[in-house]
C-alpha cells in the first residue's frame, strides 16, 4: 500500500483517500515527467492548475487546502 504523507505531523493518508479527496473536489491528478522526474499537477473542474509540485503529498495537501 501507498501512503502519502500529510503536512501535519503524525497525519498519513493512502493513495485512496487522496484519489477520494480530489474526486469529491470534483479536481484531478496528473503526473507529467520531466528530467527524470515526475512533476504531480492537480487541476480543478475549469481545468485551472490548484497546484503543481514535484512531490505527490504536496500537491495534494495544497489541493485540499484550496478546495476546503
Amino acid at each position: 500500500m501507498t501512503v502519502v504523507t500529510n503536512p501535519k505531523p503524525k497525519e498519513t493518508i493512502t493513495v485512496k483517500q487522496a484519489n477520494t479527496l480530489l474526486r469529491a473536489a470534483k479536481m484531478r491528478l496528473f503526473a507529467n515527467r520531466s528530467e527524470g522526474q515526475f512533476i504531480y499537477c492537480v487541476v480543478d473542474k475549469n481545468g485551472v492548475v490548484a497546484s503543481a509540485s514535484s512531490r505527490l503529498e504536496k500537491a495534494v495537501a495544497i489541493a485540499a487546502e484550496k478546495a476546503m
